[in-house]
């Protein structure tokens, strides 16, 4: 049996991203191919500036590639001023069927003396017949997050 797997862009170049939900990387998923069963990849790191503050990562599936599709999941670290973060996760779709589908996500946040893993307990509602997009998304509570790698796969 071989699996088609899909992989967005890798992120070029750093994105720093202030207190505001940013969208970081995004993975384009085709009309009609989201399957129950299908599973997504996240990984991301990124750096603290010299503030010690909350880093909250958001995944969310839907048609815009925003902030204002449905969230997924949710996970929060505080890391110690200037350290990385690695952030890696998993998304599966859990039911699709004439157009209307449901997935749930969840991310594990990891980095110097602090740790976060997301609670997710009920699954997003997608259309699965329009184009989809499987957006990552970063904010710090205060000072600045700098990303540095971000990259949303499919595969097994």
């Amino acid at each position: 049996m071989s699996l088609s797997k899909e992989r967005n862009a890798p992120l070029v170049g750093a994105v720093s991203v202030g207190s505001t939900q940013t969208p970081i990387n995004s993975l384009r998923v085709g009309a009609g191919t989201l399957s129950a069963g299908n599973v997504y990849h996240i990984d991301l790191v990124g750096a603290k500036d010299s503030t010690s503050a909350a880093v909250t990562f958001n995944v969310y599936l839907g048609p815009t590639a925003t902030t204002s599709d449905t969230q997924l999941t949710t996970v929060a670290v505080t890391p110690t001023a200037s350290t990385g973060v690695y952030v890696t996760g998993v998304v599966t779709v859990l039911t699709a069927a004439n157009g209307a589908g449901t997935a749930i996500g969840q991310l594990h946040a990891v980095s110097s003396g602090a740790s976060g893993v997301s609670t997710t307990t009920s699954p997003g509602a997608v259309n699965t017949a329009l184009i989809n997009y499987l957006t990552v998304s970063a904010a710090s509570a205060s000072g600045a997050f700098t990303v540095q790698h971000a990259v949303v796969t499919q595969g097994a």
